[in-house]
């Protein structure tokens, strides 16, 4: 995914493709980037463990704005500060998209579009209120 500011990223201007990330109009501070790149992660799956890791190296080079997590920089997209970040998580962004009173915070999914897991959960066992197991008969 891709939140960006609508007043600073014209609509002709967005990226489609993952890879459109790459493309010299996006060079030098034109997005931001999370420096643990759980998104760019995700792509394994898509593009393979070797393409992910030259895609990663690209992306770098293409001199992002480094930051650290996404509730500030969607924040920040919103207040025209940060023209567009990859990779914000969606919660993240739909609840600051809630906030963004003028309505210039966006967002649109790159393909292929990267799934995964980010919230994880356990049971501690022997716990005292344990779940009732489902019976499939």
């Amino acid at each position: 995914m891709t939140a960006y500011n609508k007043t600073l990223v014209a609509a002709d201007k967005l990226p489609k493709l993952w890879e459109d990330m790459l493309k010299p109009e996006y060079k030098g501070k034109k997005f931001a980037a999370d420096i643990r790149p759980t998104e760019i992660a995700a792509l394994v799956p898509a593009f393979g463990l070797e393409k992910t890791l030259d895609f990663a190296r690209k992306i770098a080079a293409q001199d992002p704005m480094w930051v650290r997590g996404g509730s500030r920089t969607v924040t920040a997209i919103a207040a025209g500060e940060v023209p567009m970040m990859i990779g914000p998580n969606f919660h993240t962004t739909k609840r600051a998209i809630g906030k963004d009173r003028l309505g210039n915070l966006q967002y649109l999914a790159l393909e292929p579009v990267p799934v995964r897991l980010s919230l994880e959960e356990a049971i501690q066992a022997g716990g005292r209120n344990p779940p009732r197991r489902a019976v499939i008969s």
